[in-house]
């Protein structure tokens, strides 16, 4: 991803390539009639994480690994973060935009084909992109809601 894209239309290939993206400028957004374009980061250290996603290897409880982007990142909250960061995962160049919060560890479970006990909780980091409180940058996540 040299240029800028929809978020809808990113891969696991352009996470790879640009490891942290954000959210383009207000005006570009005007432009494109669209809230959801990103491009890559100008680092891939970030002072200020807002408007960023930033790609990390998620270790799942089975002990495999994929990758998924984490966005609303708040640095140092990590109790804010439990509520408002989310995840973007991706398999087969289709994604699943994933919030603990909102979102029940079997949709996860049926995204990546596992059971949800090979799922949740998997664990994160991203601090090799941000400073800040590390409980904030990795982290165990839980899943809040359950479908039954």
């Amino acid at each position: 991803m040299s240029v800028s894209k929809p978020a809808y239309a990113l891969n696991s290939k352009d996470i790879e390539r640009h490891p942290v993206c954000r959210y383009k400028s207000e005006e570009t957004l005007l432009a494109h009639g669209d809230e959801g374009w990103v491009e890559p980061a100008d680092s891939e250290r970030i002072e200020d994480a807002y408007g960023h996603f930033f790609a990390a290897e998620v270790l799942l409880p089975d002990k495999s690994k994929v990758v998924a982007l984490v966005g609303n990142t708040e640095p140092f909250e990590p109790k804010l973060n439990e509520l408002v960061q989310f995840f973007v995962f991706f398999k087969n160049d289709k994604q699943l935009r994933w919030h603990p919060e909102e979102h029940a560890a079997e949709d996860l479970a049926e995204f990546l084909g596992k059971p949800v006990e090979a799922t949740i909780p998997f664990l994160f980091d991203i601090t090799r992109y941000l400073a800040g409180d590390r409980r904030s940058l990795a982290r165990e996540v839980l899943a809040k809601r359950s479908r039954g």
